[in-house]
């Protein structure tokens, strides 16, 4: 009865409310663990998921989120599997969830837009759980947690605030940009650290100098060095990037136009009277409501010598928002609408 309703509820949270009385079935259990072991391999790898010897599970196929709670339930039901296959499950998008909040976190997940990517320092286990591209921005979440386990908070903040923790292109590989004529051209980043969890937590933006249909990004993890005069790199990783958010084109009276995605907005020009009061695009949706981008960074080439004309505009929103019911975006004092 209880996981034919664990079934019908397709939430994954129920599976962690459960988790008390899934794990009394587990103590009961008359399997040696090598049998557990077995079972809960099976049935994870059933569940589109394989796992390595340290229980670290690698997605490789998709199934509907209802037959994987239920695979998740079984799991630890059958094996007490709390603390690996089954949280994993329950918690592998927690770090996109601190940074651009759970419901942005689960409507990425259905899309199949969390994908882990790892990679090592000699300090930090780093993980980047989602990469998304609209074809010229990117924007990723990353986490980094502390190898040693007896690290100091304190240790951890001077790391993260006083030695100026950051992403950026890996400009020892700067050839690969070159080859491929591109570069990065702009960049921001938010950092917070989660004392609780001992994780460091960061959104990452940025635009490429051009569009691109695939693109390969070389990324460095740096941190100051102890007398604060250079960066050292303490970590890097290579990314292959397309498309895999959507994007419209707006314009406006004048003919400008704007490509709007989920995450950016770009403009070859902007006659827009653009202020850094009035930056923050408006959108009106189909249901006559509007709403702000809630926090943007903005780079651009001055076009006319009173800055409010620019050429090469770009603005980064640090979350995903919803296009698909947006009929006019406005950004300073121009009004732009969707190109039919």
């Amino acid at each position: 009865m209880r996981l034919t309703r664990l079934y019908e509820a397709d939430d994954i949270k129920t599976c962690e409310h459960m988790q008390s009385e899934l794990e009394s079935i587990s103590s009961h259990s008359q399997l040696d663990e090598d049998a557990q072991q077995r079972i809960l391999s099976l049935t994870m790898k059933k569940a589109g998921f394989e796992m390595n010897e340290s229980i670290t599970i690698n997605k490789t196929k998709r199934f509907s989120r209802r037959f994987i709670v239920l695979m998740a339930a079984a799991v630890i039901a059958v094996t007490g599997a709390v603390g690996a296959g089954a949280a994993y499950i329950a918690k592998r998008r927690s770090s996109v969830e601190a940074l651009l909040g759970e419901e942005k976190a689960v409507a990425l997940d259905s899309r199949g837009l969390i994908d882990e990517k790892h990679f090592e320092t000699d300090k930090y286990d780093m993980t980047i759980d989602t990469v998304l591209c609209d074809g010229q921005s990117v924007l990723l979440t990353l986490e980094a947690v502390p190898k040693d386990e007896n690290m100091s908070l304190e240790e951890l903040e001077e790391d993260i605030t006083g030695r100026c923790f950051s992403i950026d292109c890996n400009w020892e590989k700067e050839d690969v940009m070159k080859k491929q004529d591109n570069m990065l051209v702009d960049e921001a980043m938010k950092t917070n650290i989660d004392y609780g969890e001992r994780a460091v937590r960061v959104l990452w933006q940025g635009e490429m100098e051009k569009p691109f249909d695939k693109l390969f990004l070389p990324l460095a993890v740096n941190v100051m060095n102890q007398t604060h005069d250079e960066q050292d790199v303490i970590g890097d990783i290579v990314l292959e990037l397309k498309q895999n958010v959507i994007s419209r084109d707006f314009v406006n009276a004048n003919g400008e136009k704007v490509r709007v995605s989920e995450i950016a907005i770009t403009a070859d020009h902007l006659s827009a009277g653009v202020t850094a009061e009035n930056i923050e695009p408006l959108f009106e949706y189909d249901d006559g409501s509007t709403a702000y981008a809630p926090q943007v960074s903005f780079s651009a080439d001055p076009y006319s010598d009173d800055d409010t004309e620019f050429d090469n505009a770009y603005i980064d929103m640090f979350t995903v928002v919803d296009i698909i019911n947006i009929r006019a975006v406005t950004i300073g004092t121009q009004r732009y609408e969707e190109v039919t």
